[in-house]
């Protein structure tokens, strides 16, 4: 099994902006999502960027506004690094058609 490519790193992209291209991609921050989906950096380098950015400027806006939107949970990874999740506009209407298709549907066991 091939291993994911690893993500550049946001801080140091963030650097080698210059301000008009930081504040292009403020414009970018509402949506965790690219096209509805969201995208690892090994599958996202491999699609064209949205107007003038580079593949790598997309990945930074879609980084920062992942960022803003996590949740974390209450256990940690080895190196004691809390697990997060977001929840996108997919995921969200996802667990929405779940609700209104199972409601009523679900029974668990009486009490005894």
């Amino acid at each position: 099994m091939k291993l994911p490519t690893t993500p550049p790193n946001t801080s140091e992209l963030m650097a080698t902006f210059s301000t008009r291209q930081s504040l292009d991609l403020f414009s970018f921050l509402s949506d965790p999502a690219a096209d509805g989906r969201y995208f690892h950096w090994d599958e996202l380098r491999r699609r064209n960027p949205p107007q003038d950015l580079t593949v790598e400027q997309w990945w930074v806006a879609l980084k920062l506004a992942r960022q803003q939107g996590r949740r974390q949970l209450p256990f940690s990874d080895t190196s004691g690094d809390r697990f997060t999740y977001i929840l996108t506009d997919e995921a969200l209407a996802m667990l929405h058609k779940i609700d209104r298709l199972a409601s009523g549907q679900i029974n668990a066991p009486e009490a005894i």
